[in-house]
């Protein structure tokens, strides 16, 4: 049983106003809304054959999938604008950087100007000499804090946060000590 004219009308206008909501959103764009009414539909369309009348209207069903899937998308960009799973260890390879992130694309998504490739090869190099220049329990820190947040930090070291901030600020300053805050 396939989707009658009616439902299918009234799945499009849910699926346009969901996607002009999540275009609206930090990560998303209005040039994604086509590619948001696609993904919602097409989610109807995979999970259509176990709707259950018994269970919920035919509507209930739409609206839901649309939610699930929506929110499922918001996730996915925002597992994206973290970087999940892609951070590089400082002293690491300072020319590629994370190979599956494409910080070029991320960047012009968040509005931020670029650097050039040499700017950002030169960034990551200064940055990766400030950090070898660091005493060994600041740069563990920055190698923790490349995978948790502060307040993971924190429990996993048994310290207090206001400790690690501390810190942070010795390190943030050892970087603007080095030049590293005139970079735009």
């Amino acid at each position: 049983m396939g989707l009658d004219p009616k439902l299918l009308e009234y799945a499009n206008e849910i699926i346009r106003h969901k996607a002009r909501q999540l275009s609206h959103k930090l990560g998303f764009g209005s040039s994604n809304r086509e590619d948001i009414e696609h993904e919602l539909l097409i989610a109807i369309l995979e999970r259509w054959s176990a709707f259950d009348s018994k269970r919920a209207s035919a509507r209930t069903f739409v609206a839901r999938i649309i939610e699930n899937k929506a929110a499922s998308l918001v996730r996915a960009c925002q597992a994206v604008k973290r970087g999940v799973g892609q951070c590089t260890s400082l002293t690491g390879d300072t020319t590629n950087g994370a190979s599956d992130f494409d910080e070029e694309q991320d960047r012009a998504r968040r509005g931020i100007h670029s650097r050039s490739e040499v700017e950002a090869v030169s960034l990551r190099l200064d940055v990766a000499g400030v950090v070898a220049s660091l005493p060994d329990d600041l740069r563990r820190l920055c190698e923790r804090l490349l995978r948790e947040s502060v307040s993971e930090a924190a429990r996993s070291t048994g310290k207090h946060r206001t400790t690690l901030y501390r810190a942070i600020s010795e390190v943030r300053k050892r970087f603007t000590d080095a030049g590293l805050h005139e970079y735009p």
